[in-house]
């Protein structure tokens, strides 16, 4: 089964084209932030072509799809959309995970839970072999539970993707603990990346705030940070009519994935505008639960883990970063904190690399 890849107002697209350099300017101020009030006509447009350009040679885009860029540093977010239409929504996958660490990390500074809290102490889930399992283990990716369960029911669903297209997970929170009791430990205490641990974790997090998941995640990560179309549909139901939908690697629709239970790790869907403002909010350390972000584990020289971050060193330079993909939507964050500058990719299709994203982050960084 696709895993939920590992490896961010109205929404407002910059577009170079149909767009007079005054245009470009007054919509970089209002969405960039006051660094970018002072930058040249010329300066806007050089970065917004510039953009473009890269986007298209690294990225390599489908053709006829929705692909939005953003870059961000201390001048602000300069964004491009490339393809003939706009999703204007994306599911951000695995990127839901950088959430859940960082409401890990808030709930660690609020006390409620500690590194070491059991997951049986906060989940019915007594007697069973996960009951013993950390709350650091699992945002870790080290708590033996396998990519996902491997139960039944779940087995199913990837089955139903594979030949229909559809959302492997369709399971609410009493079907997620059923498959959590059930659960074997592999390899305990090294690193085995885990969409099923963090769903546990989000669910762990939610019980120790007496409160569910979403209610959870609006209240101490996206209202904080004015992410106000960043939002968790848990079933179809949920949806609105015409909610934009992906395609996979081969071209096939994909049902979107209203993952349940399941949301924690990856259930989230945002836009390009709400992505550019998290990830400048991570730059300048102003996003609840920075501290999931502080590498805790090495996992080679080059790849040291936070709560859901990895931190990858290439070329000499730190990359903060979490990609994310579900049936037919893939994007990336990417953060060069050192540098203070970072992309995001969004697409409404499956397949988008990462390498390809750090690239454009680095020569984006030089101009």
């Amino acid at each position: 089964m696709r895993h939920l890849r590992s490896g961010l107002s109205e929404r407002v697209t910059l577009r170079l084209r149909g767009l007079s350099a005054a245009a470009l300017v007054a919509v970089s101020v209002l969405v960039g932030g006051a660094g970018t009030a002072t930058a040249s006509i010329g300066d806007v447009e050089e970065r917004q072509s510039r953009l473009e350009q890269l986007a298209r040679e690294l990225l390599a885009p489908a053709a006829d799809r929705s692909v939005d860029v953003a870059y961000v540093d201390a001048r602000g977010s300069t964004r491009v959309h490339l393809g003939p239409r706009d999703a204007g929504e994306y599911e951000i996958g695995s990127i839901t995970k950088t959430f859940t660490g960082e409401l890990l990390a808030v709930a660690l500074d609020r006390g409620e839970v500690r590194p070491d809290t059991r997951l049986g102490t906060l989940l019915p889930v007594q007697g069973s072999a996960v009951a013993d399992v950390t709350l650091e283990e699992l945002a870790g990716h080290r708590s033996g539970l396998l990519e996902f369960a491997t139960t039944p029911d779940m087995i199913a669903g990837g089955i139903d993707w594979k030949l229909n297209g559809g959302n492997p997970f369709p399971f609410d929170r009493e079907q997620l603990l059923a498959q959590a009791r059930l659960a074997p430990l592999i390899f305990r205490g090294t690193f085995r990346y885990s969409s099923f641990g963090y769903a546990l974790l989000g669910q762990a997090l939610a019980s120790a705030a007496n409160t569910d998941f979403v209610t959870l995640l609006k209240a101490r990560v996206l209202e904080p940070l004015g992410l106000e179309r960043t939002w968790v549909p848990l079933t179809r139901g949920d949806l609105p009519a015409g909610a934009s939908t992906g395609i996979d690697e081969n071209g096939r629709a994909q049902a979107p994935w209203t993952i349940g239970a399941y949301a924690p790790c990856g259930g989230a869907r945002s836009t390009i505008g709400d992505m550019a403002s998290y990830a400048q909010a991570l730059l300048r350390e102003e996003a609840p639960g920075m501290a999931a972000l502080r590498p805790r584990w090495s996992d080679t020289p080059s790849l040291r883990r936070g709560y859901a971050w990895g931190i990858a060193t290439i070329d000499g330079v730190d990359y903060t970063m979490h990609s994310g993909g579900t049936g037919g939507f893939s994007g990336a964050v990417m953060l060069d904190r050192a540098h203070g500058a970072a992309i995001v990719v969004l697409q409404d299709s499956a397949g988008l690399k990462e390498r390809p994203a750090v690239e454009l982050l680095r020569r984006m960084r030089e101009i």
